[in-house]
């Protein structure tokens, strides 16, 4: 039962992050180009876009991190333990497969680190701005293995 639970979240995010990010199919080359505008020579439609971006990417890395606490608690469910044991178990299966610190990051260091992977792999940025994002957060932090 848990595991078709799991299944319709993940088409319920997959269905409505198509229908309503029409931007998902942008490339990673027109992130770069929003967010690597300067602010102060930003014209009020370059404006809108560029704070649209920011929106996008503090989106993405919301959806990672949801998706992780997700599988966490499809594995663990909450309501079968104590908060001990879900702060135990959370240390020894650290559920995280990127190592993004648990202080978090905020959008503009998320900013840099796109505009920073972006210049490292320029060859890449005609791949969608998701797939750029994704790609440049696991470069910056890290990837575990489940």
């Amino acid at each position: 039962m848990p595991h078709k639970i799991f299944i319709v979240i993940l088409l319920s995010f997959w269905l409505i992050s198509d229908a309503v990010a029409e931007d998902d199919l942008k490339t990673g080359y027109w992130l770069y180009t929003n967010l690597s505008v300067g602010t102060d020579k930003m014209n009020p439609d370059q404006s809108m876009t560029y704070i649209h971006s920011l929106g996008y990417i503090q989106g993405i890395l919301d959806g990672i991190r949801t998706m992780e606490m997700v599988r966490f608690e499809m594995m663990f469910p909450r309501k079968l333990l104590t908060p001990e044991e879900i702060k135990k178990l959370s240390k020894y299966f650290n559920y995280k497969q990127i190592n993004i610190p648990d202080s978090g990051i905020n959008v503009g260091q998320l900013q840099l680190i796109y505009l920073k992977g972006s210049k490292n792999h320029p060859e890449d940025l005609h791949n969608s701005a998701r797939v750029c994002l994704y790609a440049a957060i696991v470069d910056a932090f890290g990837w575990k293995s489940p």
